[in-house]
């Protein structure tokens, strides 16, 4: 079983009196060969996304616009972090429930992805998850 942690990653920022830009290049700062983008947007303050955890996809997440509360579970450890920069990306490993709240009204979650979608890939079901995770872990 995978055990490599969720972890920030810190992107280098350049700014100027123009604004600022952020670039990201797969198998570089982010982990693996980015495969798949898709964001969340107008997300509504308090509101969550995610409930979910992925058996091999690999993913980074980035509040692009607003603020983001991430709380997330993998193996035994729970931790939450708050993505409030772009600049700010959370690696999430495979076998990790993910919960997203926003904590500004209109925030923008930005997720790379190391495979394209596959519904086979999901565990949706917290329950099943941690029977999932028992199963691996004595495997």
């Amino acid at each position: 079983m995978d055990q490599e942690l969720p972890r920030l990653i810190r992107f280098q920022a350049v700014s100027d009196l123009r604004g600022g830009l952020v670039a990201i290049e797969g198998n570089s700062e982010i982990p693996f060969e980015i495969k798949r983008v898709f964001y969340i947007y107008d997300l509504k303050k308090s509101h969550s996304r995610g409930h979910h955890a992925h058996k091999q996809l690999e993913e980074v997440l980035i509040v692009t616009s607003g603020s983001a509360t991430i709380k997330y579970r993998h193996l035994r450890k729970q931790d939450e972090v708050v993505l409030d920069a772009p600049n700010l990306g959370l690696y999430i490993p495979p076998y990790t429930w993910v919960e997203i709240i926003a904590n500004e009204k209109n925030s923008v979650c930005l997720i790379l992805c190391s495979d394209k979608y596959d519904e086979g890939d999901y565990i949706r079901n917290f329950s099943k998850f941690e029977i999932f995770l028992r199963e691996k872990q004595e495997a």
